[in-house]
């Protein structure tokens, strides 16, 4: 798995005008079955803060990804990495510091990790919002932040 430079993504941004079966997309695809990939990675560790240059290429590398024909599509994957890659950080990263604290103190940290989350879903909605409004929408599939909210229920559960 590899982290994506901005270098990489105007690369791709290039490609995706002149053709759209890169490597570029190859890799993007193997990390999708391996960790968390940029895209994700951006939000979900804050890599902040990110300049428009940075948000630009980032949704039009997903534009890029989704918009291809069959077997180069990869709306599909990357709507299930989105819900995969939100139970992930919920179980790796919310619930252990909620599990430690008691009373008074976790109900404080459950409406802090409900606010971080809300944003980082209202972010990552932005970042993938052609597969909102096209693959979602084709599909009959639950929107993304439906998703997101979804997973924080059924995860935490309170």
């Amino acid at each position: 798995m590899g982290r994506y430079t901005e270098r990489d993504l105007k690369a791709e941004e290039t490609i995706g005008r002149e053709g759209r079966n890169s490597s570029f997309h190859k890799r993007i695809y193997d990390d999708l079955h391996v960790s968390s990939n940029y895209l994700f990675s951006v939000v979900l560790n804050f890599v902040w803060p990110l300049n428009y240059s940075s948000s630009s290429l980032i949704c039009s590398t997903i534009y890029n990804m989704c918009n291809q024909k069959e077997p180069h599509d990869y709306s599909e994957q990357l709507y299930n990495k989105y819900k995969e890659t939100l139970d992930e950080y919920i179980t790796s990263t919310v619930l252990p510091p909620l599990r430690e604290k008691h009373d008074e103190f976790m109900l404080r940290e459950l409406a802090q990790r409900w606010l971080n989350h809300k944003v980082m879903v209202m972010w990552l909605t932005r970042f993938f919002q052609y597969l909102d409004r096209y693959f979602i929408t084709r599909r009959s599939l639950p929107a993304l932040n439906v998703v997101g909210m979804t997973c924080f229920r059924d995860l935490v559960g309170y």
